[in-house]
């Protein structure tokens, strides 16, 4: 088979999980996949975070830039998204939305009936678009397979501009509908897909997303030790890595936090990673009429490689999103010993299993006792062990090999309707 994964113009450091998805998904082909032939369609921005060192994946870069808009996608990249508002509109929406142009460009020249170019003279077999939507106005001349990651919109459309609900409305329904087969990668996005979009069950494969367990281990001693004075950590903290998206629930943990400390005295502090999203003026204001700045500490964005040493300094994880297509953070922190209490919504239960606490999201009270909780010592030792367990279920290469089989699938039925 050719398979083509056009990653478009991803914008580096933007997008969290699904970045996540399609680096390690890449890379994890090219170690379970030697026989199969792979072409990867990326832009002059994000091409050196897409390595092609198999022998059998070809790396083809699309579009041509002024120097101007390389400097531009490359700053995106390096700062992470960092929001800009300007006139009601920021600089992170007007990139994302230049992100789309670009990827249906390249996805216009891929399958362009001219056969001028390299990219459509390149015929494939299966084409795998790994971001949630594709041009499926456009005809595709092999089948094609789709990862949804989430419907969220269907859940909390307040969440989202007017702007961007209408842009899904017209996407992700349609491209659902006209893919010949999708990747949910939880159980719950395939039963949301199922009974929201009536996409037929047989058409939506579940593949659980994973952690690397070369990076994602245990940490003891002086190294943490030294990330945490390089990062000026406080010795003792819970850790919560997201970006504040009105959907990862900052603001009922920092109500729990305050309960927290008036009915426990609790002394530990309460760290944030992540990027600064549409939630952050909202989060820092709560932060500030419960008279929790001293307490509550956000360090940004941090460097993959600085998660591991992160999970290490952390006492524990507490993961309050109202909503997750998979939740990788959760995996990781039960890989690296950290034990974890989550939210019971969407598909975190099925992810945790029985290896974290779970607490209902909208309700601080029940936050702050099932967080405390976790400061048991018996309760905490036990869901260490069980998280270490747990996270052996999920690795990048199971994810590799059950997409590959979804690809094969879908070859072989193709293939027999077109004989």
């Amino acid at each position: 088979m050719r398979i083509c994964l056009p990653i478009g113009y991803l914008p580096l450091g933007t997008v969290g999980g699904v970045e996540t998805y399609a680096r390690n998904l890449v890379k994890a082909l090219q170690a379970v996949d030697r026989s199969n032939e792979y072409l990867l369609y990326c832009s002059i921005a994000n091409e050196e975070a897409f390595p092609a060192t198999a022998e059998n994946f070809k790396k083809i870069i699309f579009g041509k830039y002024k120097p101007i808009e390389i400097a531009k996608m490359k700053a995106m990249a390096m700062v992470g998204g960092i929001i800009f508002e300007s006139g009601g509109k920021s600089l992170f929406m007007k990139t994302v939305r230049r992100s789309a142009e670009l990827a249906v460009k390249a996805a216009k020249v891929l399958h362009s009936p001219s056969g001028n170019s390299t990219a459509a003279s390149q015929q494939c077999d299966v084409i795998h678009y790994m971001f949630q939507t594709f041009p499926h106005e456009k005809h595709h001349d092999a089948p094609v397979v789709l990862t949804v990651v989430d419907i969220q919109q269907e859940y909390f459309p307040q969440f989202f501009s007017k702007e961007e609900l209408e842009r899904r409305r017209l996407t992700y329904r349609a491209s659902a509908e006209k893919a010949s087969h999708i990747i949910a990668i939880s159980g719950f996005t395939k039963k949301s897909l199922v009974e929201l979009y009536n996409i037929p069950d047989g058409k939506v494969s579940v593949t659980h997303l994973g952690y690397d367990d070369k990076v994602f281990k245990k940490f003891y001693g002086t190294e943490v030790d030294e990330f945490r004075t390089r990062r000026r950590l406080p010795s003792k903290f819970m850790l919560y890595p997201a970006a504040t998206w009105p959907h990862k629930n900052h603001i009922n943990l920092v109500r729990a936090y305050k309960i927290m400390k008036e009915r426990f005295r609790f002394e530990d502090k309460l760290v944030f990673t992540g990027i600064k999203k549409q939630n952050h003026s909202v989060v820092t204001k709560e932060i500030e009429r419960l008279g929790l700045k001293e307490d509550i500490i956000h360090i940004g964005y941090l460097p993959y490689e600085d998660l591991p040493l992160l999970y290490g300094a952390a006492n524990l994880m507490v993961f309050p999103s109202f909503f997750e297509g998979f939740g990788i953070p959760v995996v990781e922190a039960m890989a690296t010993g950290l034990p974890v209490a989550c939210s019971n919504a969407t598909c975190l239960p099925e992810v945790v299993g029985d290896a974290a606490i779970l607490f209902d999201p909208e309700d601080p009270d029940d936050i702050a006792v099932k967080v405390h909780m976790l400061y048991d010592g018996d309760l905490r030792n036990v869901l260490i062990e069980k998280g270490l367990e747990r996270a052996k279920s999920f690795t990048w290469e199971s994810t590799a090999v059950e997409t590959l089989k979804v690809y094969e699938e879908v070859y072989k039925e193709f293939s027999g309707k077109r004989t």
